[in-house]
């Protein structure tokens, strides 16, 4: 069995894999899709800022109507894919939401992204839902979209508990409050706290990965 967190690394297009391209077709390739256990990836771009240290394709500065209108092109280009991979049997056994910051997304947003690919293409039960997040997008109102979308892992993007090293790397969240406090904020430790408290949220990997399996209130 691959390792899901090898697989998963290797299979994140690099930002140069977003470029204007010509002369190409799925119906060229629509033969190595047939029938199941493919991988959809879906590219949100978005985020608060962009880090130094980033080589990943992304838009800092969009406002609501910017992500609308990429997300309708996605969705027409989606459609495009839908009458390919039909005639191909094909399904998918894993779905990695990727960015950006997906959850930078307004909730009504990230709602219908996890509707439209369930109504366009065809997915496998027991299939893999991974999405990226970063501590100051993620709020118990966005956590429970992806309870409700069946999501298996959420990547996390802490990167540091210092906030030294937080502001040398140009993350948009601190690192605090501590756990315990009795504050509240976005930073790493307050977002651990919120998702480590609850039952069904576990740490996969520590600072930078969880799992959800059970009901978030």
């Amino acid at each position: 069995m691959i390792n899901p967190y090898i697989q998963y690394m290797y299979s994140y297009p690099h930002k140069t894999a977003y470029r204007p391209m010509s002369g190409v077709s799925l119906w060229d390739y629509k033969d190595k899709l047939k029938g199941p256990g493919h991988g959809l990836y879906l590219h949100i771009p978005f985020c608060q800022g962009k880090c130094g240290y980033c080589n990943l394709f992304s838009v800092t500065g969009a406002n609501r109507e910017a992500m609308e209108r990429y997300l309708e092109a996605v969705w027409r280009q989606a459609e495009q894919y839908a009458g390919v991979l039909k005639s191909q049997g094909t399904s998918f056994s894993s779905v990695t939401i990727g960015g950006g910051t997906p959850l930078c997304l307004q909730e009504t947003q990230l709602d219908q992204v996890f509707s439209r690919i369930e109504s366009r293409f065809t997915l496998e039960s027991g299939r893999d839902v991974v999405i990226e997040t970063a501590p100051n997008q993620t709020d118990r109102g966005k956590l429970k979209i992806l309870k409700d979308a069946g999501v298996t892992r959420v990547s996390m993007g802490i990167q540091s508990f210092s906030e030294k090293e937080l502001r040398t790397l140009g993350r948009q969240h601190d690192a605090g409050p501590q756990p315990g406090s009795g504050e509240k904020g976005s930073g790493s430790f307050a977002v651990l706290w919120i998702c480590l408290r609850k039952p069904g949220l576990y740490l996969r990997n520590p600072g930078t990965g969880y799992g959800v399996s059970d009901p978030i209130p």
